[in-house]
Order: C-alpha cells, then structure tokens, then sequence
C-alpha cells in the first residue's frame, strides 16, 4: 500500500510484536496505518504485550481494514475478534 518496503514481514505466527505506523497520501488525504500483532492467543509475555495493543490501535481507530488469510477458514478467534469490533467501521479483505 505505501509502495515501498516497510517493515520486516513473516509467515511464522506471533513474529509481529510492535505496531508499525505509516502515514500514506490517498488521493490528497493522509491516511494513517497502523499494522498490528496479530489478534489471537499469545504464547508469551512479549507476543502478549504485542495483542494487548493490538487490541488498544483497533479501539481507538476510526477505520479498520481487516487482513484475512482466503484460503482458510474463519476460525472462532477470527470470528471473536470481527464480533469485538462490530461497531467499527470496516472492511474485509
């Protein structure tokens, strides 16, 4: 989205810790994305710090652009987690 690389990224659970905030210009309004851990059941002090603001970013933003994997199943943590912010405004991708 910001066409460049932007942060080291992993196909191995949990390895997203901190949140990485971007500013993009979109058609002369600046966007401000914040990629976040993953939402799901940490397995350590460190990942669990990580979900924890996760879930502060996603409280306190005005959009969120949920990221799902298509070639799986919604799981019950997936479906948790679109069910805690209903009340967001939202896309699915």
């Amino acid at each position: 989205m910001l066409g460049r690389d932007r942060a080291i990224v992993s196909p191995v659970p949990g390895t997203t810790r901190d949140t990485i905030e971007e500013t993009a210009n979109i058609r002369g309004i600046p966007v401000v994305f914040i990629d976040t851990a993953g939402l799901r059941e940490a397995r350590d002090e460190i990942e669990q710090e990580g979900v924890r603001r996760s879930h502060e970013s996603l409280a306190k933003s005005e959009f969120i652009l949920h990221v799902l994997d298509a070639s799986e199943s919604l799981t019950p943590a997936d479906e948790k987690y679109l069910t805690e912010f209903a009340s967001k405004k939202r896309i699915w991708s």
